[in-house]
């Protein structure tokens, strides 16, 4: 797609400046109903001579200022704002496409004289700004080299002070896209199986059952990065990438400047040398979210020379924003049907208006028919990573630290059931705390409880989310094994320094898909998956952590840091075993590792001479 928006020419048009009809210029309006009102992106209003997707590096400044005031700086958050710093000093300059006079004759003058290089270096800065407009967290994770971990603290702490906004979107199965983009998870859920929320491009009917696809996206404040742009985030695939014959940027700009785009004339602003042979044609635009049929009807007109002039108001073109959320396809289909725009055979001159208050991106592919599959799915092995609401859910910085009741925080709670494909589970409980509860009584074992509890809260919340207590037992979950892993071996350290010495726990780990469903204020984990990572707990032994293979995944780092030692104490390994679990029909591998003492280094006595 880069290539092919490098190589546009296109030449800039306005209502005021369009030429009159004349004999070889026949100009024909389309007969659609235009909406009058502006459509605005994600809240954006257009600011008077400021460009769509320029910085303010000033303003980007002052929010870090007061990031290091709040976060001690680490060498990984350095390099992320660095990153997003560089980026927007690099392609977040005007290319243009502002009003730079008070005059609209004389800002419509400079748009013609500045065509071509302002469409290009436009398109450029579009194309260099898209790894942070929005930041996906994964994404930028393999850009610039730094932890997952690291940069989803740091984004964390930037919501806090306003620098990025948060916002959940489910991909589409089909296309890809974002579905929708909501600021937290109660609109997701199975609450009624019949309804599905609908993708505003492709139309597919997406039944979104899986916190795994639901993406989490964080967008820069305006006043640092200034985007008029919906960001639906629709690539094509390989397949349709080949069936492309123009495709051509229309930026949304104050005046309703947009660009004339000229078929088969034989013109420097030619964006398709021949005309467009009679049928159907496919378009879309992956940044608002649209798609929609070009017709090309008849026979060659007879005089070679005329050309067909068109008007066409990019609104017409994008769906309005009231179709997103839960509602059916029939619905969707009767609100906003595809829009067809029907041209003659022969020389066209299309002049693309911007009244949205989104970048537009003007492509046709064809020719058609090709069916809907074709044309909008997005193959799984083309796809971008994105970081999952799960992902969100089980990491540390959503946590409250300093409570014991740890419940979901408001823009987390889900409306309903949904699965994940994959979570780290962690049971703990203390050893023989009944034999306890018999020989201190009740008020001092349940004083020396409260205190483990603290101690695991503080691991835990460290490196993911405690989710619940039962009795004096703890359960936890964890974005990954790794982080699961090294969350256990600080509890067990602490608990061996902290407790007393015959105060002890037990913890079980084990990975897998679950159900998640809010329950009593938390998001709480259903299924096998938490059933055998109880049934762990159960064999490992005491100040001991047994985990099943599954936790692994491959990754035996954490692992194998943990077996190294730190500090006054060690771990020993537990070696590999089959676990027949209870209620599990199948043995369970398992590894692990057990606290122990590390042995006092004897001391050497020298002697000297006298």
């Amino acid at each position: 797609m880069t290539e092919s928006l490098s190589s546009i020419s296109t030449a800039p048009v306005s209502r005021s400046n369009k030429k009159q009809a004349s004999p070889n210029n026949k100009i024909k309006s389309i007969d659609v109903s235009f909406r009058q009102d502006r459509h605005v992106a994600r809240g954006q209003v257009m600011i008077d001579h400021r460009e769509s997707h320029t910085a303010n590096l000033e303003e980007f400044d002052n929010y870090m200022k007061q990031m290091h005031t709040k976060n001690a700086s680490k060498e990984a958050n350095t390099k992320l704002w660095q990153y997003v710093r560089s980026t927007l000093e690099q392609h977040g300059q005007p290319a243009g496409f502002a009003p730079q006079q008070n005059n609209e004759e004389e800002d419509n003058a400079y748009f013609m004289a500045h065509a071509k290089k302002k469409s290009d270096a436009f398109v450029e800065k579009f194309i260099g700004l898209d790894l942070i407009n929005p930041i996906n967290p994964a994404t930028i994770a393999n850009a610039a080299n730094i932890p997952m971990a690291d940069i989803l603290t740091e984004l964390v702490q930037s919501t806090k002070i306003g620098l990025t906004t948060l916002r959940f979107a489910p991909i589409c199965k089909r296309c890809g896209g974002q579905v929708s983009q909501e600021a937290d998870l109660t609109h997701y859920g199975v609450r009624d199986h019949e309804e599905e929320i609908v993708c505003r491009m492709c139309c597919y009917a997406n039944h979104v059952s899986s916190m795994d696809q639901i993406g989490a996206f964080f967008f820069l404040h305006p006043s640092v990065l200034y985007v008029l742009a919906k960001n639906w985030g629709c690539y094509d695939s390989k397949r349709a990438s080949r069936d492309i014959l123009f495709y051509g940027a229309v930026p949304a700009n104050g005046l309703e400047v947009g660009c004339t785009y000229t078929i088969g004339c034989a013109s420097d602003t030619d964006i398709f040398e021949k005309t467009l042979a009679k049928g159907r044609y496919r378009g879309r635009c992956g940044v608002s979210g649209s798609n929609y049929i070009l017709e090309v009807q008849g026979d060659a007109p007879a005089d070679p020379n005329e050309i067909h002039h068109d008007e066409i108001k990019v609104s017409y073109l994008v769906p309005p924003e009231s179709v997103t959320g839960v509602q059916s396809i029939r619905r969707l289909s009767s609100i906003h049907p595809t829009p067809i725009l029907t041209v003659p055979h022969g020389r066209l001159k299309l002049d693309i208006l911007p009244d949205t208050n989104s970048m537009f991106l003007f492509g046709i592919r064809g020719p058609h028919p090709v069916s809907d599959n074709d044309f909008f799915t997005l193959p799984e092995e083309e796809r971008s990573v994105y970081t999952s609401a799960c992902d969100i859910m089980n990491h540390p910085s959503f946590q409250n630290n300093s409570s014991v009741s740890k419940i979901t925080p408001d823009l987390l709670k889900l409306g309903g059931e949904l699965d994940t494909g994959h979570v780290t589970l962690v049971f703990t409980d203390v050893v023989k705390s009944t034999d306890m509860y018999g020989k201190l009584g009740d008020w001092k074992a349940l004083s020396l409880v409260r205190q483990h509890f603290e101690i695991l809260f503080a691991a835990f919340s460290k490196w993911g989310r405690v989710v619940k207590t039962v009795g004096d037992a703890v359960m936890a979950a964890f974005a990954s094994g790794e982080a699961a892993i090294q969350a256990a071996a600080q509890a067990l350290r602490v608990i061996q320094t902290e407790m007393p010495p015959d105060f002890q726990i037990r913890i079980g780990i084990h990975s897998g898909s679950a159900l998640v469903l809010p329950m009593n204020g938390i998001n709480d984990y259903f299924g096998q998956t938490v059933n055998r990572a109880a049934r762990i707990e159960g064999k490992a032994p005491p100040n001991g952590c047994l985990l099943s293979k599954d936790v692994l995944r491959n990754n035996t780092t954490a692992l194998n840091d943990i077996l190294a030692g730190s500090g006054n104490t060690e771990f020993e390994r537990i070696a590999p075993m089959q676990l027949d679990l209870k209620g599990i029909g199948e043995l369970t591998e398992a590894v692990g590792f057990q606290l122990v003492k590390k042995k006092p280094k004897k001391t050497q006595m020298i002697e000297y001479d006298c």
